[in-house]
């Protein structure tokens, strides 16, 4: 099979044809409806099996890389950050991780959840850290 006349060809092909192609290498239902979607998957797929797929060490950094992001999207500082917040007249300190936060040696999901153990009220952990 030549793969660049593969990819040129994914664009003419049925949406119907599409799918079954889809099906056919990634051995599942797609779930999108877009035609250009399954063109670009399919495209990517061939590329992949006839040169070769990442590397599992590219993988991990672009795994690492979309954690971080997750962390900026929500508005968050970057695993390892600490924040620090005096409260009356203490101060505590969290560390920000991929998947929570870290407060006396214990993890939490959410930043909301150790301010109000901190202050024994509920309240907004990113005004409370003044990260808004």
């Amino acid at each position: 099979m030549d793969v660049i006349s593969e990819i040129r060809r994914l664009p003419t092909l049925s949406k119907a044809e599409l799918i079954e192609m889809w099906q056919q290498y990634f051995h599942n239902t797609p779930v999108c409806i877009r035609k250009e979607y399954y063109v670009r998957q399919i495209a990517h797929r061939l590329q992949e099996l006839t040169y070769g797929g990442l590397d599992s060490s590219v993988k991990e950094k672009i795994e690492h890389i979309a954690n971080l992001n997750k962390n900026a999207m929500k508005g968050l500082p970057l695993p390892g950050t600490r924040l620090i917040k005096e409260y009356k007249g203490i101060e505590y300190t969290v560390t920000v991780h991929n998947d929570g936060f870290e407060y006396l040696g214990i993890k939490y999901p959410a930043l909301s959840t150790v301010a109000k153990r901190i202050t024994g009220q509920r309240i907004s952990g990113k005004r409370f850290f003044g990260l808004e």
